[in-house]
């Protein structure tokens, strides 16, 4: 007969071992990479552009906004979202026959962004968004918006509607509240202005933009060409 300390140890021996320790919780999923950056707002200026009014296509990359005779307009624009921040260039003239002899040629061709719609329109009539203008009947650069007229001569005494091709840059940021514009031609900066953001969320939805030109009494044909837009 085994002893007491014996059968003690067969009593031990029989016992259950310890539940093994509860599972790791699964890694956390990795992180999605980041989105990648906008793509940039349209091509070179070509015939994916619409036209109204005056305007026809001269060559892929040139519009001729309208042509030299009296109280026409024309247009060649996109829809799409700006965003809060861009930036444009492009190239732009003016000539004219100077019918009669003491017309000095008119009126304005003009960038313009922001616009609710796309029907024809003069260059102060910027009653939603931003016109950026070249005016070569007053002969200086201009900037429209609700509540906003800002203008400049051109640097040393251009004459604006001498049939000579000039590069317009504008750099736009927005914090929401306000506006801070960049106007640059030929490399000389002609025209900064801060502003109140004109309903900011509109910045960030869809609207038109592209170019405008036209003539009054006086007449000049007004061109653009090489245009590009890009989100920043």
């Amino acid at each position: 007969m085994g002893s007491v300390d014996d059968w003690a140890q067969g009593v031990v021996s029989r016992r259950s071992p310890p539940p093994p320790p509860p599972p790791s919780p699964p890694p956390p999923p990795p992180s999605p990479p980041p989105p990648p950056p906008p793509p940039p707002l349209s091509p070179l200026l070509t015939t994916s552009g619409s036209l109204r009014g005056d305007a026809t296509y001269v060559i892929d990359n040139t519009v001729q906004l309208n042509t030299d005779v009296s109280e026409v307009k024309g247009l060649v624009y996109w829809e799409g979202v700006l965003g809060l921040a861009w930036q444009a260039s492009f190239q732009f003239k003016a000539n004219g026959t100077a019918i009669p002899s003491w017309d000095v040629g008119a009126d304005a061709v003009w960038f313009f962004a922001y616009r609710e719609t796309n029907n024809l329109h003069d260059e102060n009539q910027a009653t939603t968004g931003y016109n950026f203008v070249a005016d070569e009947y007053q002969n200086e650069y201009q900037l429209i918006a609700p509540g906003l007229s800002t203008v400049a001569s051109p640097p040393n005494g251009i004459d604006l509607g001498d049939d000579t091709w000039r590069t317009m840059e504008i750099t736009f940021s927005s914090d929401g509240t306000t506006d801070t514009i960049v106007m640059t031609v030929d490399g000389s900066q002609v025209i900064t202005q801060s502003h109140d953001a004109d309903i900011p969320l509109k910045y960030l939805e869809p609207t038109y933009y592209g170019f405008g030109g036209r003539t009054g009494t006086y007449s000049n044909s007004h061109y653009v060409r090489n245009f590009q837009i890009v989100r920043t």
